[in-house]
């Protein structure tokens, strides 16, 4: 026994400070979740966290990309789908006007295409998504009539160009359509259904590949997120135990503590009884 150091009671306050540390990192990660919440806790799994989260996160934007392109595609798809029924008038028109009809008869037909014409350049210009002209050529009076670029992926290469036709009357070239010429319209007015048919058929393709790699990018951004929280998550059950452990570790400490620190009066009082006889 010492009376200048009680050694017992030191090494007891020792292994209590670290204790009451252990406590304190398990009733962190208890209440966080977490194991790793700054860099100190682990260098490595911080550094490796940080990159699946910016991976994370760029897939998650992705597929949000990939909604609004999805949108973008069905918005164009319906405009063509109408722009194509009234091609199916037009031609209707031009061969009701190779019958048995009057100039009067091909006057009033030629109001019906001019006005059947009107409308198709009126679906071309206004069909648009937040601003961007879908159905248009760009022109100095329209330079929002762009190809919509699509991020389908987290990296700078991942990506999908939406491409871009000209529905105008100028662009189907059926500007010149006429009941006077009906065998050279019809020419033309085949030609520009064909047309639609094919940029309809090219959309659908488009929106199918955007669709199957939303339902990937999705799948693939929950996996990432899945070892994101290998690295840095907690394992509740493992530090309730830890708690639990230098909780009743905390207790016992500050219970010996204060045996240990009475060693001195028990050496003072061996001395009395000395002193006594």
């Amino acid at each position: 026994m010492r009376i200048y150091h009680n050694l017992a009671s030191m090494n007891l306050y020792r292994r209590y400070k670290d204790n009451l540390s252990a406590q304190s990192i398990a009733h962190g990660r208890v209440s966080s979740g977490l194991r790793v919440k700054t860099s100190k806790d682990d260098p490595n799994a911080m550094a490796e966290s940080q990159k699946l989260k910016l991976q994370i996160r760029g897939l998650q934007m992705a597929t949000r990309n990939m909604q609004d392109g999805i949108s973008i595609l069905q918005t164009a798809d319906g405009a063509m789908g109408n722009i194509g029924e009234s091609l199916q008038r037009v031609r209707e028109l031009m061969v009701k006007a190779s019958g048995v009809t009057t100039p009067e008869d091909k006057q009033i037909i030629q109001d019906e295409v001019n006005q059947m014409l009107e409308h198709i350049n009126t679906v071309a210009e206004s069909t648009e998504v937040n601003g961007v002209k879908l159905l248009n050529k760009p022109t100095s009076e329209n330079p929002k009539a762009l190809n919509p670029i699509v991020q389908i992926g987290a990296m700078a290469d991942e990506k999908l160009e939406v491409p871009f036709f000209d529905l105008s009357t100028d662009g189907l070239k059926i500007q010149d359509v006429t009941a006077t010429d009906f065998g050279g319209s019809l020419i033309k007015l085949d030609d520009a259904i064909n047309k639609i048919g094919e940029y309809r058929g090219k959309y659908g393709a488009i929106s199918n590949r955007l669709e199957t790699t939303y339902n990937n990018t999705n799948a693939m951004s929950i996996r990432i997120e899945g070892a994101e929280a290998e690295l840095t998550g907690a394992d509740i059950a493992y530090e309730m135990m830890e708690y639990t452990r230098a909780s009743l570790l905390v207790d016992s400490g500050i219970a010996m503590m204060a045996q240990t620190n009475k060693f001195p009066q028990d050496v003072l009082r061996i001395l009395e009884n000395i002193k006594s006889r």
